[in-house]
């Protein structure tokens, strides 16, 4: 388990939305096709490492409170009103997820923190962060010596 946080003198655990993660990287749930559907919207850039957009400009753009966004991002909150439901409708549908993806839902399931991640294959922060954008053969090892699996790559026609 990761090592416990520490920010403005608060302890936070690092995020994880079950206490044993999925390894198999092909399902994804309903909570994380929200989430990636939020990291892959276009939006200002202020600082937002890789882009995407603040939970509270998500809920906005889907016209449901920032508390039941965060809710439902977390899957913290399943069960949807029929106008939710509606609204989410084609956010929810089936995904297709890049190896780069992959590889930042593997650190997000495991509720590894940067830092820690980096650390595991001896590298500094924003090297890792380059290593996982180029879904480099260290990245991916690192996730697959920890038993998570990556969905098969789509055979193109």
């Amino acid at each position: 388990m990761p090592a416990v946080a520490t920010r403005g003198g608060f302890k936070q655990r690092p995020f994880r939305i079950t206490e044993k993660p999925d390894y198999d990287l092909a399902h994804v749930s309903a909570a994380e096709r929200l989430w990636l559907w939020r990291v892959r919207q276009q939006g200002p850039r202020f600082g937002r490492a890789g882009g995407g957009i603040s939970r509270t400009e998500a809920a906005r753009r889907l016209g449901i409170k920032p508390r039941a966004y965060e809710a439902l991002e977390t899957g913290r909150v399943t069960a949807l009103s029929a106008e939710v439901m509606a609204r989410l409708g084609p956010v929810l549908g089936d995904v297709v997820l890049t190896l780069r993806e992959q590889l930042v839902l593997a650190r997000r399931r495991y509720g590894e923190d940067l830092q820690n991640a980096a650390e595991g294959i001896g590298l500094t922060s924003t090297r890792y962060l380059q290593l996982e954008e180029q879904a480099d053969p260290r990245v991916v090892n690192l996730w697959e010596d920890r038993g998570f699996r990556f969905a098969p790559k789509e055979k193109s026609s």
